[in-house]
């Protein structure tokens, strides 16, 4: 076989012809580089010789790559290419300037975990809906203006992050998610939840932090295995009689609300209940009154 800087010179090379030459190469001596290698950067972060990868049937690498991890660097488009990794558990795609995914990533069976963070995504293609070993997903910093259908269909997604984007509302179908264990809506502009909230019956924690929440869904409290609820940063002046069902409740955060009462229902959470969150101009009574009601919690 030739020698690895050759290799790496028919690959730097501008002419595609050359990149078939080392491919070839490597094919004849089944031969795969390392990870740390610059030949295996060229041949998986390259979208040009990736193709040529593919069309080649270099399948020995194709079924090496199980986590694909690209940072600050200009990809409008994933290669179509990546699709063909059949072994990917992970893609890394963060602060890209993506605008879009491939068609057909709904290939990738094997994808566990999926990281798209500071992007400019507001849609999916139809085939994500097939990426039924999916349970990490983040489109944390994006433009999406609603959760896609594609994502609401997922079966075995268990952590979801949509925060910094535009929601503006949270559809109904939020309640087919019944694997998800973790949601992020932080910063968007959502101004009520649906009471098909309460379906989530495996949510531990949700965070809706500085959003636009007016009042809170009384089927909250059907969310029996949460432990984290954060509301901290909304308008709500009061909350449901319901919120003393949510007896998995470790953290409460209701700070930067216009809050000035609680419900009585508040005291059934002093079991578990670890810390509370309260608006800085709570009533210095009501604030008095719960430290004695509620000694195990911080306040």
């Amino acid at each position: 076989m030739k020698h690895y800087s050759e290799l790496l010179e028919l690959l730097e090379s501008p002419d595609p012809a050359n990149h078939r030459i080392a491919i070839s190469i490597m094919k004849s001596y089944k031969w795969v580089p390392r990870k740390n290698q610059a030949v295996y950067t060229r041949l998986v972060y390259d979208a040009d010789i990736l193709a040529i990868c593919v069309e080649m049937e270099f399948d020995k690498l194709l079924d090496k790559v199980e986590n694909w991890q690209v940072k600050a660097k200009e990809w409008l488009s994933l290669p179509e290419a990546l699709c063909h990794f059949k072994n990917l558990t992970a893609i890394h795609a963060v602060s890209t300037k993506l605008i879009d995914l491939p068609q057909n990533i709904g290939n990738l069976k094997s994808l566990i975990k999926a990281d798209f963070n500071s992007n400019l995504l507001d849609e999916l293609p139809i085939s994500f809906v097939e990426l039924d070993a999916l349970k990490e997903l983040n489109f944390n910093s994006n433009v999406f203006q609603f959760i896609p259908k594609e994502i609401l269909l997922l079966k075995s997604l268990e952590i979801l992050d949509f925060g910094n984007n535009r929601l503006e509302e949270l559809s109904a179908e939020i309640a087919y998610l019944r694997t998800l264990k973790a949601l992020n809506l932080d910063h968007n502009e959502l101004r009520y939840l649906p009471a098909e909230i309460g379906k989530l019956k495996n949510l531990e924690s949700l965070s809706i932090v500085n959003n636009e929440l007016k009042a809170l869904a009384y089927p909250i409290g059907q969310l029996e295995n949460l432990k984290q609820l954060n509301l901290s940063n909304n308008y709500l002046s009061e909350l449901p009689e319901s919120i003393g069902q949510l007896s998995q409740l470790l953290h409460l955060s209701i700070s930067e609300n216009p809050i000035k009462n609680l419900p009585q229902s508040i005291f059934r959470l002093a079991p578990t209940l670890k810390k509370l969150d309260l608006p800085a101009d709570i009533d210095s009574g009501l604030l008095e009154i719960l430290k004695r009601e509620m000694p195990g919690t911080i306040f």
